[in-house]
């Protein structure tokens, strides 16, 4: 069995971009914290 992956391009307007990138943003902040925060109760940190 194959499976073929179909990638499509969305056409977002301005505001929606701005808004994407801010989530981009806030998830990279809350990915470090969480990083660090598994390094201090594993004691790695």
């Amino acid at each position: 069995m194959s499976f073929i992956i179909f990638h499509s391009q969305f056409v977002i307007d301005p505001p929606e971009q701005a808004l994407v990138a801010a989530n981009r943003e806030l998830i990279a902040r809350f990915e470090e914290k969480i990083k660090q925060t598994i390094a201090r109760v594993w004691g790695e940190g």
